[in-house]
């Protein structure tokens, strides 16, 4: 009975993300490109990857680690963009096909991302910029450990690298903006951030010796009651990517940018995060089981996001705020509209200004950057525009330099939220 309603589900699902991309719910993306983090067979990415091309996606940019799983993903999409290419042009070779590259972008290490960011510049230039950058993915329920870069491991990987990979792609978003009318970030967040609820502190962006920010119990009751432990270091991390993305939203706003910024909750999803988080982190046997009875398969998971990531231009809206109407059903509903909460007390957290104004200092001083700078015409630019040559970590009392260059360090997990 348990199984075929499980099928079932899987079968409702997977029509609702048909129904999406056959339907006039999201727009062409005829000579667009898109980038996602996380884009590994079965991720959230991935499904957003297959929508692009579904879509008409010029061309897209993987930023998965490196590893067999980038490979399986990048030759699944290339097969998949040939076989639609040949359905829709009826063996035209002189249509384009849709352009599929990976960059590896290791999340737990700074060295990665900069690299990666070289990479994808410069591919995407040729099709005259990135109009859909989407930070997908993540990791939960990890050790108090620390990244090469002596950051928590779950804060680096969820939310200040997708900073400052978004940051530092800022120029190719706006080169997107200025000749097709807009482009789009897309920050993913995920029902914990207001679990436990409590305000962002900044401590959990700032290096620190492992098992400083609350240890590894496994239990998620004592979690909340203390409100330290791996599931406060999980909140924290997915709040930062909420906080950030209308942080963001209001700063490019005040600079007359035509980025917009949009925050996803896509609600409780069944990935690979949550089986990781008990087999590699400190997720108990019950609370995984509990976290999978309630979760929805990706395919349906994936549709608030696509609706962020590729609706209508007058229906998304910069500092919209996309989640299911249910916890893990339901269509898309927004719970902030360009940037103002649409009911009274929603999204007290994500929109508090305290927690915006502390994002972003935070933020650029963790990654030792400004994030605001005058051009050459005297008006405020948002973004990395010359990448820090050094980032400089805090490490007990011993300071050190890491200088930004490809390393080998092996990380993080594809898959996004639960």
């Amino acid at each position: 009975m348990g199984t075929e309603g499980s099928k079932d589900n899987r079968k409702l699902d997977q029509q609702l993300l048909e129904s999406y991309v056959s339907f006039p719910f999201l727009q062409s993306l005829d000579g667009k490109v898109v980038a996602c983090t996380g884009a590994t067979v079965g991720s959230l990415g991935y499904y957003v990857a297959l929508t692009a091309i579904s879509k008409g996606a010029r061309a897209i940019v993987l930023l998965n680690r490196e590893g067999s799983r980038a490979i399986e993903a990048e030759n699944g999409l290339k097969s998949f963009a040939q076989d639609m290419h040949e359905s829709a042009n009826n063996g035209d070779e002189s249509t384009e096909l849709c352009e599929i590259k990976t960059f590896y972008c290791e999340l737990t290490s700074l060295f990665w991302v900069k690299s990666a960011v070289a990479g994808a510049q410069d591919f995407v230039k040729k099709f005259g910029g990135l109009d859909v950058l989407i930070n997908c993915a993540g990791v939960a329920g990890l050790p108090d450990i620390r990244t090469t870069d002596g950051y928590d491991v779950q804060m680096q990987t969820n939310y200040l690298s997708h900073a400052f990979l978004t940051m530092l792609l800022m120029d190719v978003l706006d080169m997107a903006a200025e000749s097709r009318s807009e482009s789009r970030i897309v920050f993913i967040t995920c029902p914990s951030r207001g679990i436990p609820k409590k305000m962002l502190r900044t401590k959990y962006l700032e290096t620190s010796p492992p098992g400083e920010l609350g240890g590894d119990n496994p239990w998620l009751v004592g979690d909340l009651v203390q409100r330290k432990g791996p599931f406060s270091r999980y909140q924290q991390s997915k709040l930062a990517c909420s906080c950030f993305g209308m942080a963001l939203h209001m700063k490019l706003k005040n600079a007359g940018s035509k980025v917009k910024v949009l925050v996803v909750d896509p609600g409780c999803v069944n990935t690979s995060l949550t089986s990781r988080a008990k087999n590699d982190g400190v997720m108990s046997d019950t609370f995984s089981n509990i976290l999978k009875y309630i979760s929805k398969e990706p395919a349906a998971g994936v549709v608030p996001i696509l609706v962020a990531s590729f609706g209508p231009n007058e229906s998304c809206q910069s500092g919209d705020f996309f989640l299911p109407c249910d916890l893990s059903t339901g269509l898309p509903v927004k719970s902030v509209s360009a940037g103002v909460p649409v009911k009274k007390g929603a999204e007290k957290l994500s929109c508090h200004p305290v927690n915006l104004s502390n994002i972003w200092t935070a933020t650029e001083k963790a990654l030792n950057v400004d994030f605001e700078n005058r051009g050459p015409d005297g008006k405020i630019r948002i973004g990395v525009r010359e990448s820090p040559k050094v980032v400089k970590s805090t490490l007990g009392d011993t300071m050190t330099d890491v200088v930004l260059v490809p390393s080998p360090k092996d990380e993080n997990d594809d898959s996004s939220t639960s």
